[in-house]
């Protein structure tokens, strides 16, 4: 099962952003529980490969749902717990986060 579409994929891969307020998304989105939102981050990041805060946020908001916290804490948390790695890239302008 893909959580993205083709589109969707092709334009975060691409760099570009969707054409979307993220508070009009959040008011919108169901929030998932920390387990669900672990099973979509590790499964988005296994599909894709390394991808930005923002990336992620715009990939879990694109199939209406979002994280139980904001997103780059709930990224932290994971990979406090050893989930995911997460490093700062100069090139990207942010976090990238990426499985272990």
């Amino acid at each position: 099962m893909h959580v993205l579409g083709r589109q969707t994929m092709l334009l975060i891969r691409r760099g570009r952003f969707l054409r979307w307020t993220m508070s009009e998304k959040k008011s919108s989105a169901k929030v998932m529980t920390s387990s669900q939102a672990e099973a979509m981050v590790i499964r988005l990041l296994s599909e894709t490969g390394p991808m930005s805060t923002m990336e992620i946020e715009m990939a879990v908001a694109s199939v209406g749902r979002r994280c139980p916290d904001q997103t780059v804490l709930f990224l932290t948390k994971m990979k406090s717990r050893g989930l995911i790695r997460g490093e700062v890239s100069q090139e990207r302008r942010g976090w990238l986060w990426g499985l272990p």
